[in-house]
């Protein structure tokens, strides 16, 4: 089974990222390894934060899905 990191928006998509990882775990259809809310420290410098989640989260992970949302494009660490 693949692990998957859901890149998305917290505070917009949040409730699509839920409903993904309850399909998954219904059906048996992938691992979540997302980043949730509280997870990285947000006092931390970006290139920090970026490290964490490319050696904690995608690192692990054999699938990212992008979830593209109204606001991704002005989202701090989506370039």
């Amino acid at each position: 089974m693949h692990k998957v990191f859901l890149s998305y928006h917290h505070d917009n998509d949040q409730r699509y990222k839920e409903f993904l990882v309850d399909m998954a775990r219904e059906y048996g259809i992938f691992i979540d390894k997302s980043v949730d809310t509280g997870d990285v420290d947000d006092s931390l410098s970006d290139e920090r934060i970026r490290e964490t989640i490319r050696d904690k989260y995608l690192e692990d992970s054999t699938v990212t899905i992008v979830l593209a949302g109204q606001d991704t494009r002005r989202r701090k660490h989506v370039d």
